[in-house]
């Protein structure tokens, strides 16, 4: 698979897991019924699935155990550093990152990292 194509699809799974922590923010708030966050949890656990097998197995796998262990496994560039653990990208790095082309892991928490959603 093209890193491009997977990058993309890394993309896609970083605003799902967002989704997923809007939800978690908003759960227990009168705006949201159980049985509708429970559905809309469901579908981005389908969709996140969907999309982790179309990437390669070791990428897979890899999102696989970041997600088992909780929290995400895609996170946004924040600035010059990672967007979850803060640990500070080199220049070039940083350049991949926003490029998008290729898969670009953080050295400090080892999640997949993406442009912000703004770019």
């Amino acid at each position: 698979m093209d890193e491009m194509i997977a990058y993309d699809i890394l993309v896609q799974v970083a605003g799902l897991e967002e989704e997923w922590l809007e939800l978690d923010e908003a759960s227990g708030r009168p705006s949201l019924a159980p049985e509708q966050e429970l559905a809309a949890r469901q579908e981005i656990q389908d969709e996140v699935a969907r999309l982790i097998a179309l990437l390669p197995a070791n990428v897979g796998s890899l999102l696989q155990r970041l997600r088992s262990r909780g929290g995400r496994s895609v996170v946004r560039l924040a600035d010059v550093a990672c967007g979850e653990c803060g640990s500070r990208l080199p220049t070039q790095l940083k350049s991949s990152v926003e490029r998008g082309r290729r898969l670009v892991r953080c050295t400090g928490c080892f999640r997949y990292l993406v442009r912000p959603s703004w770019s």
